[in-house]
Parts: structure tokens; sequence; C-alpha cells
């Protein structure tokens, strides 16, 4: 353990202001993509599915989903 923190001790860190007026839109607008693509993701997959259970015959496949 003491190892480990010797070597901690040796790193440098450099400090630097962060400027939080872009900081945040630009977090926030990554987050909100990342978000909207596993959505349409989602989306997908269940237009698949219907598509299939439809295919397959079985009477009225949005009753079966309709808890989603």
């Amino acid at each position: 353990m003491d190892a480990m923190h010797e070597q901690f001790d040796k790193l440098q860190f450099i400090e630097s202001s962060v400027d939080g007026s872009t900081l945040i839109p630009t977090l926030a607008a990554s987050v909100s993509n990342k978000f909207k693509e596993r959505f349409q993701v989602v989306q997908r997959l269940k237009k698949r599915c219907r598509k299939v259970l439809a295919q397959l015959s079985f009477n009225k496949p949005d009753r079966m989903l309709s808890n989603s």
C-alpha cells in the first residue's frame, strides 16, 4: 500500500478553470443524444416484434404488447 501511495504522490496534477457556460450545454447535448439513440433502437425493436407477431398470425398483437 505504501508503494502505491508513493506513486500517487509522484503524479503531477494540472488545475485548469472550466467554463461552465459551455461545458454544461455540451454535456447536456451528449447525454440527450445517447438517450435518443437508445430510444430509437427500442422503438425499432418494438416495431419489428409487432411485425413478426403479425406475421405469425396471432390475434391482435397490439393487445399482447399493450403493456409496453
